[in-house]
């Protein structure tokens, strides 16, 4: 009996570790200056067949589909007797890579590009090679490179390894009506929301805004009836780091930090007590245009002191102290929310954010992700008005775009999570039409491990039906129970 529990808990570890096995088809194969026997033993589910260059191995080109987007946990590389010597290139991506003349909805340019190097194989009859990918890495196409061996290769077969991605939906509730959110948990079960950040509770950092405290929210009772619907809560603080850095003489303040290092610690253990699953902080300036540094940067920004950059400078060692005070309590699961506008201004003028979130993962924030405003918008500006803007009312990029920009510049990263903006509680508008949510909601199946939803305010946690002005989504003929007909379709 002892025996056959400790085999299924080691087969139960197993499956977390390693996920499925993905049913994989060949998409595109070539070999180049050579030809292949055998080519549909790649992918056939039988590691003792495989395929041959029969004229001399200049390597294997290769796409494979996953038939739907994946977490991929690790791909396995099963070689013949004369076999391959390395995994040259390997590209991930959500729709068909460009130039390999794959039908789909439309071609991928930039594909996400986990490993960064070749992997060596090992090559000898019948060998097994086992390659990890980083966490959050979402995708249904694989291409590979295959290169390297003797005048004849061969290899029996690829695998994939992971789990069916259901992306995670996290809302930003940004409001302060704790007791309405309780009534409205049926609603967010209803379509499907996972997290939820909630804002204006309590700040290590210096805040405008004014928190309700950790004592009015265990009051309303909302976080135990959070917990008994089984959705996780997270803590945001709205205004942090750009909200206290002014100057390089702010980062280097040592009493400055030490209060805010405090302040972690009692709000932060806090937060672990009463069940937060972790910190979400905001990366976007709110101070005002402060006139610092324009010959380096078009917009005043407190990341742009490249005088700080780099593992000596204050970023990393700023990033690093606030790191080891969130292990020690709330934990390695960590958000930076990464607002739009904070690609515009020029290039790599804000390394200073980087450096900072390196510092945070060094000192054990493993579980760091970047969720980018970037993605908002979609559609053809339908629903614009006076007072809506261009980027949330249309199609601004699509997720795949951003989600590769965005693993290239932070590798250490766990995944990226697109931001959706389909209507606005505070102008009671509907920003674009509900076939463009659920375009995206899709489009985040097979790119992204979550999505999150901004509708700025929520009151109601947002729900349309309560919160749009019904005339006005008359006029417009757009019908506010659709967006939670597409939630709930595509759960």
């Amino acid at each position: 009996m002892k025996l056959l529990l400790l085999i299924t808990i080691l087969f139960f570890i197993g499956s977390l570790c390693y996920g499925e096995k993905i049913p994989t088809k060949t998409l595109y194969i070539e070999a180049l200056q050579a030809t292949i026997d055998n080519a549909k033993a790649l992918t056939d589910g039988d590691p003792l067949t495989g395929l041959l260059f029969i004229n001399g191995n200049q390597g294997l080109k290769t796409v494979l589909d996953l038939g739907a987007g994946y977490e991929i946990d690790h791909i396995t590389i099963i070689n013949g007797e004369e076999g391959i010597n390395w995994l040259t290139d390997l590209q991930i991506s959500a729709f068909p890579p460009k130039g390999f003349g794959i039908e789909g909805p439309r071609e991928q340019e930039k594909m996400i590009k986990p490993l960064g190097r070749p992997v060596n194989l090992n090559h000898n009859g019948s060998a097994k090679t086992e390659i990890t990918l980083p966490k959050g890495v979402v995708g249904r196409y694989i291409y590979l490179y295959l290169a390297g061996g003797g005048e004849t290769a061969s290899v029996n077969e690829i695998e994939i390894y992971g789990k069916y991605n259901k992306p995670e939906r996290h809302l930003l509730y940004w409001h302060t009506d704790y007791d309405q959110l309780k009534e409205e948990i049926p609603y967010l079960q209803e379509i499907g929301i996972t997290d939820i950040t909630l804002d204006y509770v309590e700040s290590a950092f210096p805040q405008t805004n004014t928190n309700v405290g950790f004592n009015y929210l265990e009051k309303s009772g909302v976080l135990p009836a959070l917990q008994k619907a089984g959705i996780r809560y997270w803590m945001d603080e709205h205004e942090a780091f750009c909200t206290m850095i002014t100057s390089t003489e702010s980062l280097n303040d040592e009493t400055l930090w030490q209060t805010t290092i405090r302040e972690m610690e009692k709000v932060y253990s806090k937060a672990k007590e009463l069940g937060f699953t972790g910190i979400m902080f905001d990366a976007e300036n709110y101070m005002g245009p402060l006139p610092i540094r324009p010959e380096f940067t078009d917009h005043f920004t407190p990341w742009s002191f490249e005088e700080e950059w780099g593992y000596k400078g204050a970023y990393y060692h700023r990033g690093y102290e606030v790191g080891k005070i969130m292990s020690k309590t709330i934990g390695p699961n960590f958000i930076n929310l990464y607002e739009a506008r904070l690609y515009a201004d020029r290039n790599d003028c804000r390394q200073g954010h980087y450096w900072f979130l390196k510092g945070m993962f060094d000192a054990g924030i493993t579980n760091i992700r970047i969720a980018t405003e970037k993605t908002y918008g979609a559609g053809k500006g339908e629903l614009k008005s006076d007072d809506t803007l261009d980027f949330i009312t249309s199609w601004f990029c699509h997720p795949d775009e951003e989600v590769e920009w965005i693993w290239r510049s932070y590798p250490f990263i766990s995944g990226v999570i697109p931001g959706f903006h389909p209507w606005n509680t505070r102008l009671k508008k509907p920003m674009y039409l509900p076939e463009y949510l659920k375009e995206q909601i899709e489009e985040t199946q097979v790119n992204a491990p979550a999505f999150w939803i901004y509708n700025e305010g929520n009151p109601h946690a947002g729900n349309p039906i309560k919160t749009l002005d019904p005339d006005y989504c008359k006029e417009k003929g757009v019908n506010p129970e659709d967006y939670i007909k597409v939630l709930k379709e595509t759960k």
